[in-house]
């Protein structure tokens, strides 16, 4: 029986990965679970969903489907002049260049 693993970031679509390849792309990779139940996410994976070090993950168990999805962040809205803003509610690690760029890309690739 193939089981299947649903990693879903943040404002992402979700996707259902399994073994194997589409369109010529890796969707899954194979990694195991030590003696402590940990689990290492491959490196491709965790780029394609933008999981840093430190994020909080949500693992759920649902209809033989393990899900692992990033936690929101935590925000306040406050009114800034006439704009609603969002402001964390706890210390945010700065933003890195690639995950910047990524997104500018995703939002240029909408765009179109």
């Amino acid at each position: 029986m193939k089981r299947l693993v649903t990693i879903r970031s943040s404002g992402r679509r979700r996707r259902r990965l399994s073994s194997g390849m589409k369109h010529g792309m890796i969707h899954a990779m194979t990694t195991t679970m030590d003696a402590a139940g940990r689990l290492v996410i491959p490196s491709e994976i965790r780029r394609e969903a933008a999981l840093e070090p430190g994020v909080l993950l949500e693992v759920r168990w649902r209809d033989g489907v393990i899900e692992i999805e990033p936690q929101p962040l935590a925000v306040t809205i406050a009114r800034r002049g006439r704009l609603l803003v969002a402001s964390p509610t706890g210390p945010v690690a700065p933003l890195r260049s690639a995950t910047v760029e990524r997104t500018r890309r995703e939002i240029g690739t909408r765009r179109r």
